[in-house]
């Protein structure tokens, strides 16, 4: 599993477990 990396700029902690909860690979986000 990879990890989705969100900086503040693009939503921040509740962003990123939104991301978690719908995690695919293909959608990795590195900021």
């Amino acid at each position: 599993m990879k990890l989705i990396l969100i900086g503040s700029s693009t939503g921040g902690p509740n962003q990123l477990k939104f991301l978690l909860k719908d995690i695919d690979i293909k959608n990795t986000c590195v900021v």
